[in-house]
C-alpha cells in the first residue's frame, strides 16, 4: 500500500499540504518550490532569503519511510498486551538503519538529489560567491531543469529514483 501512488496515505499526505488532486507527493512539492520561486521564467530562489523546506511536502520516498517507521511503531503496541512477543529487528524493512549500534531513522531509500541538481547547486553556489551584478550569467537553464523535472515525474515504480527536492 505504501508503494502505491494512489493509496490513501499518499492521498492523505497531498491533501495536508494543500492539494490531494495532485498526482504524487513530488509533483506537488515540486510546485511548492517553483510557486517560492517567483513565476518569472527564468527567476531563481534567492539564497540569501530565508525559506523554510519544512513547509514543504515530503519527498515520495521519505515519506514512505516514514510510514514504514510509523507502521513498525503502531505493531508494537498492538502487540503490548502480549507478555513476551517476537519483535522483528527494525533494520528489516521498516524504517530504521543501524550505525554503530545506534538505531537512526533511515529518511530515504532513494538519492537525496538527483546527479543534474548536485551540478546545479554546485554553480549556483559558486556563482553565489562572486558577488557579481550580472543578471545575464546561468538564468537560461532554469526552464530546461523545470521540464527536465516534469518529464521525469512520478510513475509507480519512483520508489527507486530520487527524492525531488
Amino acid at each position: 500500500m505504501v508503494n502505491n501512488r494512489k493509496s490513501p496515505l499518499m492521498e492523505f499526505v497531498r491533501a495536508m499540504y494543500g492539494n490531494a488532486r495532485v498526482k504524487c507527493v513530488n509533483d506537488l512539492r515540486h510546485t511548492k518550490l517553483l510557486a517560492k520561486r517567483g513565476s518569472k521564467k527564468g527567476s531563481r530562489m534567492n539564497p540569501k532569503k530565508n525559506f523554510d523546506m519544512g513547509s514543504l511536502p515530503p519527498c515520495r520516498s521519505c515519506c514512505q519511510e516514514h510510514i514504514k517507521r510509523v507502521n513498525f511503531h503502531v505493531w508494537i503496541w498492538r502487540q503490548a498486551h502480549i507478555p513476551d512477543h517476537a519483535l522483528p529487528h527494525p533494520t528489516a524493512g521498516y524504517g530504521w538503519t543501524a550505525e554503530n549500534g545506534v538505531m537512526q531513522p533511515k529518511w530515504t531509500a532513494a538519492d537525496i538529489l538527483p546527479a543534474k541538481l548536485v551540478d546545479i547547486l554546485k554553480d549556483t553556489l559558486a556563482h553565489s560567491g562572486d558577488h557579481s551584478d550580472n543578471e545575464d550569467d546561468d538564468t537560461d537553464s532554469t526552464e530546461d531543469d523545470d521540464n527536465d523535472y516534469e518529464s521525469s515525474s512520478c510513475s509507480d515504480s519512483d520508489s527507486d529514483k530520487e527524492c525531488i527536492i
